[in-house]
């Protein structure tokens, strides 16, 4: 299995065929941004995570994209907040040891650059569904292992 990342966001190796791919988690964020008080964002990120997925760029598939989030490495940078989102009123993590998403379709756009990545976001016992917007970023070659950066 190669490496990979996913800032919500991928990178990976690439061929002319499918191959599947682990994410990076050196070089992957998964993040957000949420309204607080209908007047200001607070952004955070997860720490620690694992992920798996599909990817053959000849074809256009992203496939068998499977994530699990640890939610006790939540981070806003603002720890009574972090505690308070780890509780019970939020993600729980004493009887809720991850969150996931399984995509179930990918879609790219005709510019190829761009997909839409559909599929079921699991936090607590909801299972609710969720789209990625991914872009393409580039390709190169690190240390003779082509990579791609989505």
């Amino acid at each position: 299995m190669k490496s990979a990342l996913l800032f919500l966001l991928l990178s990976t190796g690439f061929t002319a065929q499918a191959e599947n791919y682990k994410l990076d988690p050196g070089h992957t964020e998964i993040g957000f941004s949420v309204k607080h008080l209908l007047i200001s964002n607070v952004k955070g990120r997860f720490g620690k995570f694992k992920g798996t997925f599909s990817y053959d760029k000849a074809a256009k598939t992203l496939s068998d994209l499977k994530i699990e989030i640890d939610p006790a490495s939540i981070s806003t940078s603002e720890k009574n907040r972090d505690e308070h989102l780890v509780s019970e009123d939020f993600f729980d993590v004493k009887k809720y040891k991850t969150v996931t998403f399984k995509g179930e379709k990918s879609e790219f756009a005709a510019d190829g650059q761009s997909l839409k990545i559909t599929g079921l976001l699991k936090m607590r016992d909801k299972e609710l569904p969720a789209i990625l917007d991914v872009t393409i970023n580039g390709e190169a070659e690190v240390e003779g292992v082509k990579k791609i950066a989505f």
